[in-house]
């Protein structure tokens, strides 16, 4: 990334300020392929049936989302708490069964409320089904 400085007020001297490849604080600097971003749909579970969260996350995939993430709170934190409250592992076993090329994931996992040997086995399982 060497070479003559860039021009002032060029595009690339905001990125590069002085040509070593550096951000001017001694961090390294790195290009950022604009097609390489792929953007992800998060889906709350709270208050959400499955049949609601089933057809959003289709129409997700058919946006062209590379993936989709639903939360692990166990119980409703907000809103009637006798309400729907899909539980993570299963629900994201569901969407592999109706997806075909979106990832699947969780925004946040209850991990320190399951045990560990269960939680290894969902993601084997969850893992084969997609």
């Amino acid at each position: 990334m060497g070479g003559a400085p860039a021009a002032a007020g060029s595009a690339d001297q905001v990125r590069d300020p002085d040509g070593t490849g550096t951000d001017g604080a001694g961090r390294t600097m790195t290009a950022i392929d604009p097609a390489a971003l792929r953007f992800g749909a998060a889906f709350w579970v709270q208050r959400a049936d499955w049949a609601s969260l089933r057809e959003a996350a289709v129409a997700a995939e058919a946006a062209g989302f590379s993936s989709v993430w639903v939360d692990d709170h166990l119980l409703n934190d907000e809103g009637d708490p006798d309400e729907p409250k899909l539980e993570a592992w299963t629900t994201l076993s569901a969407l592999a069964v109706v997806t075909e090329r979106v990832r699947l994931g969780h925004l946040v996992g209850a991990n320190t409320l399951r045990n560990p040997g269960l939680v290894a086995k969902m993601a084997v399982t969850l893992d084969e089904i997609s």
